[in-house]
């Protein structure tokens, strides 16, 4: 689970490339998802709703993730 295994990029039919470029380009602009600290946020649908708050100085990012295969509206 620690250990780094590559990825075949080569067989991308879901375009997941593409996907993780951004997330890796997202966490390169912004310090707070590198090194800030992480506080879990109460969000509704708590069954399929992740929510959290990466804050450093000068730098905060909110971040909600939906697991579910459907769309839903949040609340937190």
């Amino acid at each position: 689970f620690f250990t780094r295994t590559p990825v075949d990029f080569d067989r991308d039919p879901a375009g997941m490339r593409a996907f993780y470029a951004g997330l890796m380009a997202l966490r390169e602009k912004h310090p707070a998802l590198q090194t800030g600290t992480l506080r879990l946020l109460e969000a509704e649908p708590a069954e399929s709703v992740l929510a959290f708050e990466r804050r450093t100085l000068g730098n905060r990012v909110l971040v909600i993730t939906n697991w579910s295969d459907k769309e839903s509206r949040v609340s937190l």
